[in-house]
């Protein structure tokens, strides 16, 4: 799995899985793009057995879920640049397919938190990296699957 990284932080994000075989022996090809859904910069990734993790840490997102974002229109809003992380799965929606299963964001989210920018998974954890939360003090979310 690879992801995207993009010098303006404007593109949307993106994360490609290649699968040795897919284009002919012995080449590696795309199986699939997994798009976050607007999320601009960079795509974090981790990946354990069938689960890719994705994050994206210059994301925008509705932290307080009230169906608004909070960016002013120089984009210093509280909910600029909180970060995200997207949880896929492989096989789900059909053989070899990879869907989205969970998204997260921080219910503490503020302004640059940038969660997402930092991550790693075993069977029981996922654990996510927030280095800009709390004035840059920085975080680290612990979470299940």
């Amino acid at each position: 799995v690879v992801g995207t990284a993009r010098e303006d932080n404007l593109s949307e994000a993106s994360a490609y899985v290649f699968e040795r075989n897919q284009s002919g022996t012995n080449n590696w090809g795309e199986l699939k793009a997994l798009k976050v859904g607007g999320a601009p910069g960079v795509a974090i990734v981790a990946v354990r057995g069938d689960t890719v993790l994705v994050g994206t840490p210059y994301a925008n997102r509705d932290v307080n879920e009230d169906g608004t974002i909070d960016c002013s229109s120089n984009g210093l809003g509280k909910e600029c640049l909180a970060g995200a992380v997207s949880v896929f799965q492989r096989n789900e929606g059909g053989a070899n397919n990879f869907s989205l299963v969970k998204s997260f964001v921080a219910a503490d989210g503020a302004i640059g938190d940038n969660l997402g920018a930092g991550l790693a998974l075993d069977d029981k954890s996922i654990v996510v990296g927030a280095p800009g939360h709390a004035e840059n003090t920085g975080a680290v979310y612990v979470l299940e699957p």
